[in-house]
């Protein structure tokens, strides 16, 4: 029998009471076979209460979506057909992937699956089978390699599913149809569809054999005024019954209906506000405070909706936000568990091992708070900051043998003597990180290798048991315990589900990967079903707002490229392919995100609309819907409508104290305050940002220590005229005191790189020592200066201790292999700049000045790397006008001399650049000068240059001082410098100057417009500012 359809049209959520009636009618009279089929799981739900609320008897499952009925049509009428769950089929989907692995080469790289491969290969098998298309043969000459390998993937899936007896959501749909046309019961049925919207082909397919089925088949179709979203009776309800002709009623909402085509102006009065706002948070802030104000005024907060195009996206910020504002809610999405730090934690061990022991990964595992516990039996006892920095200091990256090896190496270096050159570390901490580590790893070896889903699980849950993880003793609150301990529940049930998965018997073996690939999917389902019956705001979707009548509805988030979210390309698909597919057009998709956003306005007669502006600092652009209402309704605005929400939330009563305070109205600002915070205590901070921070350095928030007696005192104590300093020391203050405060006062130093290659600072030791060595060398074997007749024989011994030093280094990266390449050279890299160190020296070869100290040191502690001619006692320099001393220490990179007694000075640079002429006559380089006056004062002999030997890819040299004398001496051209005794002495007086204002305390910010460190350790936290004098209005 073929029930003629009943089509009743209306405006969206009209005729629903009615429907109810007539369903509750129908099912007093055969209960098992009227239906009602709405469009969404929340109307469902809704009904279904309010049916409960009522005491009207009746089958829940017979008020269901579409794909509710199928399920309960399946679980009602199959024998030993199982349905899988999302997560079965994804790990159904991932099994077949890896047993079709040799044969899915464009779906693996490395032997995994591509990123995002599984969710994307889900959707298009979805899109294929709901609407019906015959892939791949409706691509024709378009079908290639990556369709045959598309289709072999859904083939082998397809038949695994009837293999096992089982079906998943979209053959589900198919199963239903079949079933009811081959074996389904032949008792007549009762129809109610209320409001779908372009169901697809194979749902239509379902539909019309439902109403085949049935002895009445009743629709509502919801009508507007634009025929462009609102079409005729679609196809499956056949040659339907429409009753009298449905005429829009005059009204604000069958207006609203075509706003999306109508220039007309709408008067909607009150129902509609509009608003933008600076950020997302500031957004949902707003939202919360008008929240707040509404449920003051009197509105029950369960009278309230806040619907978000992407829901999933948002659960996060609204639990944040609304809880600061005390805001109770409820949504029927839920997190997925994977967002939970919990469970990224008990994941990401999976992932050490995976990902080969990462040290980034192995110290944030070890920093987790769900990892430390007060002492206790089976607790690992590795320091988190200790194991980072001794695997820095190890060069460790990745992988077991290397942890073990490099450790083993580096305590090695210590226990020979090196423990100095390993800041913050000593042999027994090197030893202490190694068994440590070594512990962990041996703990974590049960997850290694081929194993059964089984064993996998076992060793997991072993290790896990272990070490008593995951620890929630340091949750903030009780609250977050109890959630956590609930969400760890919902983990290990699923994990154990794995263990009884019939898709992964004992038999077969998985890897390391595949096991967390399998996790990582069962952590991607949503952490579980929310309480219905909790009070407050209900959070929504957008669509989850047609048909529905609430109160008050915000809609947020309305920014281009989410509504409308317009993309019509399939995965893996370009635009032709979907072309020949069949799928949705751009125009499909417009209509019916239009369809939606129009039942969303209709849904409440009090609709607040809003948009961010910006996404941090990417700037975003207000919905073209959001403009749409903009231009038609001319909507005001609501977000000064509410009363000040500093009131509701405790952030921002925070910000508005300190803005209040700030501006001097202090006993306005203590009713805002926390009652643990004390005013003084916030009018010492602002007062140090707002004053001390601003304008001239003159303030010991700025460096400025001399008021503070106890530390002026510890200053002069410890920087007194008669200590030693080194040259290198005093330019670092010169070019920034705060820079010197940090690294010589509080000698902190920055955390090493870690990385397998030598540092910027262990590279410019290492072409030092190179340099030395073979001079060195070279002189001892009887060689002078360096000819063009002698260059091979120099280039041949330079490359022998490049070598040997380079050697002592046991790295293995490609960035280590680069670096040995730049200063060795190749045949095919050409020269390095080793090599083109010597034909640089060559050039000189005619000068009386020869190379003859290298690492020349003085005031120092002897190194074996120092020339042999060097002196333990510091030099004593006297200022200009005889009245202070300077006792300075050293070292010389190299000294060149003549037989008359006359010297040049080299510093040997590796890096990027060096001081100019113009940064010592401004006192701000004194390497050069005071190394000029202090080996005058050692050897008696006399200073004529002195410059730097830039040695990278360019090698140069670089003179800066050069008396006339050095003219006759130096055979390249070069500028001289006028009056260099008197610059040089100079700058012996601007070095006493400087320790006097150290001992003084004056540590500021350079008053630069460029901070003068090209390269600073402690970027991180420097404070530096090049607007801050210009801000103030102050002249240095």
């Amino acid at each position: 029998m073929t029930a003629r359809c009943s089509v009743i049209k209306g405006l969206f959520g009209d005729h629903l009471k009615v429907f109810i009636s007539d369903f509750q009618a129908g099912s007093e009279r055969d209960p098992f076979s009227t239906w009602l089929i709405l469009p969404t799981e929340r109307l469902v739900y809704r009904i279904r209460d309010e049916l409960s609320r009522k005491n009207v008897p009746f089958i829940p499952s017979r008020i269901c979506t579409l794909k509710g009925l199928c399920r309960s049509y399946f679980e009602e009428y199959r024998t030993t057909t199982r349905e899988l769950t999302k997560a079965d089929s994804r790990l159904l989907l991932s099994l077949v992937l890896s047993d079709n692995r040799d044969s899915l080469p464009l779906f693996f790289v490395r032997e995994r699956p591509l990123p995002g491969t599984i969710e994307d290969l889900q959707t298009f098998m979805n899109v294929i089978t709901t609407r019906k298309v015959a892939f791949p043969e409706c691509l024709g000459d378009l079908q290639g390699e990556k369709t045959n390998q598309i289709a072999r993937i859904i083939s082998a899936y397809r038949n695994r599913l009837r293999e096992l007896d089982l079906v998943d959501a979209d053959t589900l749909l198919e199963w239903t149809i079949h079933h009811l046309e081959n074996e389904g019961g032949k008792d007549p049925l009762r129809i109610f569809v209320y409001g779908l919207f372009s169901p697809l082909p194979l749902e239509q397919d379902l539909l019309t054999l439902l109403r085949e089925r049935s002895e009445s088949f009743t629709c509502f179709i919801p009508s507007g005024a634009d025929p462009a979203i609102f079409a005729g009776p679609p196809g499956w309800m056949g040659s339907g019954d429409t009753g009298s002709s449905f005429q829009l009623p005059p009204s604000t909402p069958s207006l609203l209906t075509g706003i999306f085509s109508s220039p007309e102006p709408i008067d909607i009065g009150e129902s509609i506000r509009l608003d933008t706002f600076p950020s997302p948070s500031a957004e949902l802030q707003a939202i919360a405070g008008e929240i707040c104000r509404l449920n003051e005024a009197g509105v029950p907060l369960s009278d309230i909706s806040v619907a978000f195009p992407e829901l999933q996206d948002e659960l996060d910020r609204v639990g944040e936000i609304f809880s600061d504002f005390g805001i109770p809610w409820k949504s029927r999405v839920t997190p997925k568990l994977s967002r939970f730090p919990v469970i990224r934690f008990l994941v990401g061990i999976i992932g050490l091992v995976v990902n080969r022991y990462s040290r980034e990964e192995v110290i944030s595992f070890l920093n987790s708070p769900y990892l430390h516990a007060p002492s206790r039996e089976g607790s690992l006892l590795l320091d988190p900051s200790e194991v980072d920095l001794v695997s820095r200091h190890a060069c460790v990256e990745s992988g077991r043998n290397e942890w073990q090896d490099r450790l083993e190496y580096l305590g090695s270096l210590i226990a020979n003597g090196n423990e100095r050159r390993y800041h913050g570390i000593s042999q027994d901490s090197a030893d202490r990180v190694r068994d440590g580590i070594i512990q962990l790893f041996d703990a974590l070896q049960g997850l290694e290798g081929r194993k059964s889903m089984q064993e996998f699980v076992r060793e997991y849950r072993g290790f896990l048991d272990r070490y008593h993880l995951p620890k929630l003793c340091l949750a903030p609150d009780d609250e977050e315990r109890i959630r956590d301990e609930r969400i760890i529940g919902l983990f290990r049930e699923r994990l154990e589900s794995l263990r009884y998965n019939p898709l992964l018997p004992e038999d077969r073996k998985v890897t390391t990967d595949e096991f967390l690939r399998m996790v990582t999917i069962l952590i991607d389902e949503p952490s579980g079903d929310s309480d219905p019956e909790e009070g407050g705001v209900s959070v929504i979707g957008i669509r989850e707002a047609i048909h529905l009548h609430l109160p008050v509805l915000f809609i947020c988030g309305l920014v281009e490229g989410v509504v409308p979210r317009l993309t019509t390309r399939l995965p893996f698909t370009n635009s032709l392919e979907n072309a020949r597919m069949g799928t949705r057009s751009l125009a499909e998709i417009l209509r019916e995100q239009e369809y939606y956003f129009i039942a969303a306005l209709l849904s409440s007669p009090r609709v607040y609309l809003s948009a961010p502006l910006a996404e941090g600092s990417t700037p975003l652009l207000t919905s073209a819907f959001f403009e749409r209402v903009r231009m038609v309704c001319h909507p005001k605005g609501w977000s000064s409508t509410g009363q000040d929400t500093g009131c509701c939330s405790r952030s921002l009563a925070a910000v508005t104290a300190g803005e209040r305070i700030a501006e001097g109205l202090v006993c306005q600002a203590s009713d805002r305050l926390d009652p643990l915070q004390s005013i003084d205590d916030l009018v010492a901070r602002i007062n140090t940002e707002r004053y001390y921070r601003k304008g001239t350095c003159d303030s010991i928030y700025e460096g400025m220590l001399s008021a503070d007696e106890t530390i002026a005192a510890a200053l002069a104590e410890r920087f007194s005229p008669e200590g030693v300093y080194s040259a290198t020391s005093l330019e670092t203050y010169a070019q920034c005191p705060f820079r010197f405060f940090i690294g010589n006062v509080l000698r902190l130093e920055d955390l090493p790189d870690g990385e397998q290659n030598l540092s910027p600072a262990d590279r410019g030791s290492a072409v030092h020592d190179i340099l030395s060595t073979f001079y060195r060398r070279w002189l001892a074997a009887g060689q002078g200066h360096i000819t063009p007749a002698s260059i091979e024989t120099a280039t041949s011994l330079m490359q022998e201790i490049a070598r040997e030093e380079l050697d002592r280094h046991h790295f293995e990266s490609p960035l280590w292999e680069a670096t040995c390449l730049q200063m060795k050279g190749s045949p095919h890299a050409g020269p390095g700049y080793l090599e083109k160190f010597l034909a640089k020296e060559a050039e000189a070869a005619d000068s009386p000045l020869a190379p003859c100290h290298f690492e020349f040191s003085f005031g120092m502690n002897p190194s074996g790397t120092d020339d042999p001619a060097s002196v333990e006692e510091a030099v004593a320099l006297t200022s200009s006008d005889g009245g202070e001393q300077l006792r300075i220490r050293g070292r010389i990179d190299r000294i060149d001399t003549s037989p008359e007694g006359f010297f040049l000075i080299y510093d040997y640079k590796t890096g990027r650049g060096h001081p100019k002429i113009k940064d010592i006559e401004e006192g701000k380089a004194l390497q050069l000068p005071l190394y000029l006056l202090a080996f005058e004062a050692l050897s008696e002999q006399r200073g004529v240059a002195a410059g730097y030997y830039h040695i990278r890819k360019d090698v140069r040299r670089d003179l800066l001082l050069c008396d006339e004398q050095a003219r006759c001496l130096i055979t390249s051209r070069t500028k001289m410098t006028p009056d260099v005794a008197a610059l040089i002495t100079r700058s012996c007086d601007f070095a006493i100057g400087y320790i006097r204002r150290i001992r003084e305390g004056a540590f500021p910010l350079p008053a630069d417009e460029h901070c003068p460190n090209s390269y600073c350790e402690f970027r991180r936290i420097c404070r530096f500012d090049p607007y801050r004098v210009s801000d103030s209005g102050e002249v240095t």
